[in-house]
């Protein structure tokens, strides 16, 4: 017979082990949730500050000589992502500028200058790897300054 007093209250091997594993099935879904979470934040930062830099070189463009609006390709464009010193950390790709004329009169005359750029770089994915990310924007540029 046992004698009920001697019995120490507590949990049994079986109970502790069975916790102990909800607890780390538990665990690993957050960290997973948070790495992942982390990506798409640091995706959404890059992809704004690639917009930033986009609308940069659009002003830039706007500023010049109607004629001197040509194709241009910009290698190593480097955004820094951190605020660091370093370049080691920051944010590199190339920016493609395309021009198109638009002819806004029956004889031809290209008074309208369609602009595009777009600034690709590689996104480095959760658990290694990495993607090519791209942001773009366009926009008309007229030879009638008043109207830019």
């Amino acid at each position: 017979m046992i004698n009920k007093k001697n019995i120490a209250g507590g949990f049994t091997v079986i109970e502790a082990v069975v916790s102990m594993a909800l607890f780390i099935l538990v665990w690993a879904g957050l960290a997973g949730n948070i790495m992942v979470g982390k990506a798409i934040e640091a995706r959404s930062k890059h992809s704004m500050l690639a917009m930033y830099t986009i609308q940069q070189r659009m002003e830039t463009i706007r500023r010049m000589n109607f004629a001197s609006i040509l194709n241009q390709n910009i290698n190593n464009v480097t955004i820094d992502d951190r605020g660091t010193a370093a370049v080691a950390d920051d944010l590199r790709g190339t920016m493609i500028v395309t021009v198109r004329f638009i002819p806004t009169s029956v004889a031809g005359n290209n008074f309208l200058k369609e602009v595009v750029a777009q600034l690709t770089w590689q996104e480095i994915m959760p658990g290694g790897g990495t993607v090519a990310a791209t942001a773009r924007c366009g926009t008309y540029f007229s030879a009638d300054p008043i109207t830019n």
